[in-house]
């Protein structure tokens, strides 16, 4: 999936994880950019690689799926880290915050099982087997061009599509209550 899939996606990941925190708007629509950064945080990986080939480049040999970025268990320690330090603190917003950054990263990590080059690690570290839907066995500009062509990616439009809905039905209801 693409930049704009995963934050879309983890901003409706966001929605959701924040519906019954009784949340004031304000926190709300912190946790809702949180998430949205979340869902494409594990593909920061993609700086690493850009220093390495010392410039930005998108090659057939960026396979940043196998990489531990692209786990489960990676982004659910810092996730579990913060709520801990969260609970010792007392502090109900940062517990808030690891729950809404572990609702992006995961649904960034399920989106990347479909449609992609080659899925991730689910069962990782116990198997580096790669998992997932639809593979497209193609990496860099040929999957680009393979991605873009098939019904995954469809998907992907149908994610922003309602997240698009999720932000202008929020400022439709935000704007009726100044209103009123």
């Amino acid at each position: 999936m693409k930049l704009f899939g995963h934050a879309s996606g983890g901003y409706l990941a966001a929605r959701l994880a924040t519906k019954s925190m009784g949340l004031s708007e304000s926190e709300r629509e912190k946790l809702l950019v949180i998430g949205t950064v979340a869902g494409t945080l594990p593909d920061w990986d993609y700086f690493w690689y850009a220093y390495q080939k010392r410039g930005f480049a998108y090659s057939n040999d960026f396979r940043h799926h196998t990489w531990v970025t692209h786990t489960f268990p990676f982004h659910w320690l810092i996730a579990t880290l913060l709520y801990v330090f969260g609970l010792l603190r007392k502090d109900k917003q940062l517990k808030n915050s690891a729950v809404v950054l572990a609702a992006g990263t995961t649904t960034h990590l399920l989106q990347d099982m479909v449609g992609t080059g080659d899925g991730i690690m689910l069962y990782y570290p116990f198997s580096k087997k790669m998992t997932g839907i639809g593979l497209l066995n193609v990496h860099g500009d040929e999957w680009e061009r393979a991605y873009t062509k098939s019904p995954y990616y469809l998907v992907e439009l149908a994610f922003g599509a309602v997240a698009i809905i999720g932000v202008l039905f929020d400022i439709f209801k935000k704007k009726s209550k100044r209103n009123n």
